[in-house]
Parts: structure tokens; C-alpha cells; sequence
């Protein structure tokens, strides 16, 4: 190890040529890139500015249709009726919120060996509402009485008679909000002249909070009745379990490198799914109904993370310490986290309660600096 220490005080840590020339000279295949000339142990610390967005999967909040003729012109009984004909599923508006990421490290004198932990924290909410002319009939059912072709209309699974009932306008929104803590044992070391790589495994903790809400209304029109609907989701979720991955780096000059970044990790721990639903409808003869439920579920499973992040990196050896700025994109990908669940039916009776499996997505912009002494 000091031999290598004189080489980097020559010409810096990064002069792979050297680095690479003097580990052959000695017989060491991989030479490590760390900790700094003469010094036993060196300490990183990192921070990051992230610009995130987030979209998840199976969360459309409406779906939109229109009361569209049946075409059977020979049945006297379905000749001019409508039927609804849905044409498009309503998701949520993407935005972008800041988030952030601090990292404390340990480079040892043990074969260039880290040790390294990292927490990241993230929230970010959509919004999104949809309205349509409000309609005085409001059987859209197949047959209806009468429904004037093309007039459209909204629906949701979300509510307590999930796609039973018929609105003008429907409003949602949804927010979540992100924690990981990730514990890495790695070494950084040359592979090549060009490329160095850092092979690591370790332990990740995370923890999510997820709010869902949906509204819906319509207002008195002809023999349509005054309605109001809501349900309102609440998810959170925990998991610890293992995490394995590979940092790589490909200097084209001694400062100046592009890297790539890859991990997996695999999670156990537990999901709570809370809903709160409510209905009231007033007819046009003035009778009021109101119903209130409160569902709720609580279940254990894996939740499997991918890991991706490429961008443009400059770094520096000086006498006493090493500077390192990046900027790039950062994807992850959380498996089926979204267990908030839906009716399959049309009425409260007869409707199932099922998961949605949806996956969620973080990605953006990633900003970090890090010194080592």
C-alpha cells in the first residue's frame, strides 16, 4: 500500500496509467482506490439535491364514457336505447417536487474496503379533477331509458358502489411519501486503466406513506338527483432485507469520468390500507342518504426495488483530501407497493375488495457533492 501512496502523491489518485502500471509491477490485479496517501482510514461525506418525480401504476381515478345507442334497430324493445361506452381512463398530472439525500462513509486500509450508509427522503402530490356538462338523465345503463346519444359522463371505482354511479365532476389527489436508509460494504478498485468499479452489499430499511383521495358530485338536473361521494386512502408500509449492487466508472481523462450505477434489493416487512368512504345522495322529492364505511386491511409481503442511476462525474485528489461532484438521472422502481384496493362490482353487496399491485416509479435529477479526508 505504499508504494501505490507514493504514485498518488505524484500524480494524483486518478492517474489510472500509473496506478495501473505500478499494480502490475506488484502482482495485484484489482489496485484500490482508496483511502488517500499515507492515511489509514479516510471519512466521506456526501450530499445530494434530488428533482424527482413520481408516477404509480393502476391508480387512474375516473373513467370517462358516453351514452352511445345499442345499434339493435330490429328489437322493438332496445331500438333507440343507449348503453355507457367508456373512452378513456383519467390519471393523475405529473409534478415535480425537490427531495434530498445525506450520505457518512468509512475508507479503510483493508484492501481499499468501505463502509458506507446513506438516507434519502422524498414527498411529492398530484392533483387532477375532470368535468363534463351536467345531464338530466341519469340512467346510463345498458338499456336505458332514453339517454340522448353522446351526452357524457363519470364513474370510479373508488367509491362504495364502485362504477354503479354517474357524475359531472370528479376530483382526486394523491401524495406520497418516501424514506430509505441503505447500509453498503463495498470496495472501489481499478478493473482496467479506464474503468475503476465498486461491488457492494448490504442492508436497506425503508418506510412510505401514501394519502388517495377521490370526490365526486352532480347536481339536481331534470330527474337527475343530487349525489356526493368520496373516499379518502390512507397506506403505510415498512420492510427491511438485503441489498446487493455495482458503481462503475469510465474516466476519459484523469478528472473527468461518466458513471453508471446499478443495485436490487429485496424487502420484507408490512402494509396497512385504510379507506374512508361516505355517500349521500338527496332525490328530487327531497329524501336525504347518507352512508359512511370505514374499510381496512393489513397484510405482509416482499417488496422488490430496481436501481439505476447514469450521469457525468469530475473528482480530485489533493494532499489531504478528495473532492467528487456528479449530476444524473436516477431512476427506482418499486414492485407492486400499491395495495390500496378497489371494488370490482356495482353495488356495495356484491363488490370485491381487491389489491392493485401497482408498481411505483421515482425519477429525476440527481446533484451531489462529496468530500473524503
Amino acid at each position: 500500500m505504499n508504494q501505490f501512496c507514493k504514485v498518488f502523491s505524484i500524480v494524483s489518485l486518478f492517474s489510472t496509467l500509473a496506478l495501473f502500471g505500478d499494480a502490475t509491477s506488484n502482482s495485484i490485479v484489482t489496485p484500490p482506490m482508496g483511502p488517500l496517501c499515507n492515511h489509514q482510514l479516510d471519512i466521506a461525506v456526501d450530499a445530494e439535491f434530488l428533482y424527482w418525480f413520481s408516477n404509480i401504476s393502476n391508480l387512474s381515478y375516473a373513467v370517462e364514457g358516453e351514452a352511445s345507442l345499442i345499434g339493435e334497430s330490429g328489437n322493438p324493445v332496445l331500438a333507440g336505447r343507449t348503453t355507457f361506452v367508456p373512452i378513456k381512463n383519467r390519471q393523475l398530472d405529473r409534478s415535480w417536487d425537490p427531495g434530498s439525500r445525506i450520505g457518512l462513509g468509512l475508507v479503510m486500509d483493508h484492501d481499499g474496503w468501505d463502509v458506507y450508509s446513506d438516507w434519502t427522503y422524498f414527498y411529492n402530490s398530484e392533483t387532477a379533477s375532470r368535468s363534463v356538462p351536467p345531464f338530466s338523465n341519469p340512467n346510463f345503463a345498458f338499456g336505458g331509458n332514453n339517454q340522448t346519444p353522446g351526452v357524457k359522463a363519470l364513474r370510479s371505482p373508488w367509491f362504495l358502489t364502485p362504477n354503479g354511479d354517474f357524475f359531472n365532476h370528479i376530483q382526486s389527489k394523491w401524495a406520497v411519501l418516501f424514506n430509505q436508509i441503505d447500509l453498503e460494504l463495498g470496495r472501489n478498485y481499478l478493473i482496467s486503466k479506464y474503468l475503476s468499479l465498486r461491488p457492494y452489499a448490504g442492508v436497506r430499511g425503508y418506510w412510505t406513506r401514501m394519502h388517495f383521495s377521490v370526490k365526486g358530485s352532480r347536481p339536481f338536473l331534470g330527474d337527475t338527483s343530487e349525489l356526493r361521494s368520496s373516499s379518502r386512502y390512507r397506506q403505510k408500509n415498512w420492510g427491511v432485507g438485503f441489498l446487493a449492487g455495482l458503481d462503475t466508472n469510465w474516466f476519459f481523462t484523469v478528472q473527468w469520468s461518466l458513471f453508471a450505477d446499478a443495485s436490487a434489493a429485496l424487502t420484507y416487512g408490512k402494509w396497512w390500507v385504510k379507506r374512508a368512504s361516505s355517500e349521500r345522495e338527496r332525490d328530487t322529492t327531497g329524501v336525504i342518504r347518507n352512508l359512511r364505511v370505514n374499510t381496512r386491511d393489513i397484510n405482509y409481503g416482499i417488496q422488490p426495488f430496481v436501481d439505476l442511476v447514469a450521469g457525468l462525474r469530475w473528482q480530485n485528489a489533493y494532499t489531504n483530501f478528495r473532492l467528487l461532484f456528479d449530476a444524473g438521472w436516477e431512476f427506482h422502481y418499486l414492485v407492486d407497493i400499491n395495495q390500496m384496493f378497489r371494488g370490482t362490482g356495482e353495488t356495495i353487496a356484491n363488490s370485491d375488495l381487491l389489491s392493485t399491485n401497482g408498481n411505483l416509479t421515482l425519477s429525476g435529477i440527481r446533484i451531489r457533492g462529496r468530500v473524503e479526508f
